[in-house]
Order: structure tokens, then sequence, then C-alpha cells
């Protein structure tokens, strides 16, 4: 859901407001670190939002939580509820696709 979100799935995404975020998490690239890979590798991005987001769980916080700071960083304690409303909107809207030996 915050994928979709944040990109619609599409790793060469740009953020037409800003041009600073970038890629399927949006991530902002003046905060990159291209020592991990490109930013719009979607692989990279997903390693590194799946390694954040397991970081946030160790520490406590809630599922709310940690939506949030990945829109308002770490060092922002406060909840963006309307970015958590937005992210969850997709979540009765999802579906699994499951791999059929090739087909879906």
């Amino acid at each position: 859901a915050q994928c979709f979100q944040e990109s619609h799935g599409d790793r060469f995404a740009i953020n037409p407001h800003n041009g600073l975020d970038i890629g399927l998490f949006q991530y902002r690239v003046t905060f990159w670190n291209w020592d991990l890979g490109d930013i719009f590798d979607a692989e990279t991005q997903c390693k590194i939002y799946a390694k954040q987001m397991a970081e946030r769980f160790s520490n406590g916080l809630t599922v709310d939580q940690a939506i949030s700071r990945h829109k308002t960083s770490d060092y922002c304690t406060q909840v963006d509820w309307e970015y958590v409303s937005h992210v969850k909107q997709w979540l009765g809207q999802m579906t699994e696709e499951k791999d059929l030996g090739g087909q879906k």
C-alpha cells in the first residue's frame, strides 16, 4: 500500500512537484546513499524500505507510526495522520497475485 501510494509501483517515478522524490518509495535524492545502489533500482529501494521498517518495528513503533515516518523521517515523532490515511486507503483494494507456474 505504501509503495502504491508513493509511486503506483513505477520505479522510474519522480515527484512532479519537487523533482526530488524518486523511485518506488519516493526516496529523496538529496539523502540517497549512492553506495547502496541506483535510486531507480527497485530491488535496492525495496531492501532499504524493508530494513527501515524492520528497524522501526524493532524499536516498538506501531504500524501507523512506521508508515508516517517513511514520509516525515525518524527524527519526527509526530504522526502525519493524513499521510497514514492516504496509504491505508489502498489496503482494501490490494489483491494478491499467485504464481501458477509462470501464469498469473
